[in-house]
């Protein structure tokens, strides 16, 4: 019986343990949240400044080559 007792305590004990442990996990990782959310935020930002600038991009190089391939057609 004071082995049974034994068992117990010591599983309790350890139960314990854990929980207090996932309770510090979960407050470290709610204060890394918003730091995260604007991370991301800024990421996707920046994702999309780049589509843009690269869409802009490829549209003045296809029209610059165009333009400078027929005004060397002219000259030639």
């Amino acid at each position: 019986m004071v082995s049974v007792h034994r068992v117990h305590t010591h599983e309790r004990d350890d139960m314990c343990s854990r929980a207090e442990m996932s309770n510090e996990t979960i407050a470290q990782l709610s204060g890394r949240t918003s730091s995260l959310e604007e991370q991301y935020r800024f990421f996707q930002e920046t994702r999309g400044y780049v589509r843009d600038l690269v869409e802009c991009l490829n549209e003045k190089v296809g029209s610059q080559y165009s333009v400078s391939y027929h005004h060397h057609r002219h000259i030639v």
